[in-house]
């Protein structure tokens, strides 16, 4: 759920502050991820016009994405991390509940 937050945020933001910054991000998971960029960080850069993330493995992190504009004068930096797994689960649940009964194609947003 928080990615899904955060991409709308992203959105909302890129809005505000283009074409005067430009953006950049970054994503950190844990040494054992394979896919670098990860599904998630594909996901937002298709959704932000010039976003393209550079990709750092190490530890053991479950999941950290942060965007960042950045102008002349001064940056601004928007970030999730995710805390634990739990979270991931907590989301598929709540999906899978709001889906009973439902027919059809359906998004997070």
């Amino acid at each position: 759920i928080g990615v899904a937050l955060f991409e709308r945020l992203l959105k909302e933001a890129y809005t505000l502050f283009s074409p005067r910054y430009g953006v950049s991000g970054v994503e950190i998971h844990h040494q054992e991820k394979k896919d670098a960029p990860s599904g998630t960080a594909k996901h937002l850069a298709s959704q932000i016009p010039g976003l393209a993330f550079q990709s750092v493995r190490s530890g053991y992190h479950p999941g950290t994405h942060q965007v960042i504009f950045d102008a002349p004068e001064d940056t601004i930096e928007l970030t999730h991390r995710a805390r634990n797994r739990e979270g991931f689960a907590r989301g598929a649940l709540e999906a899978a509940s709001f889906l009973m009964g439902k027919v059809g194609f359906y998004t997070l947003e």
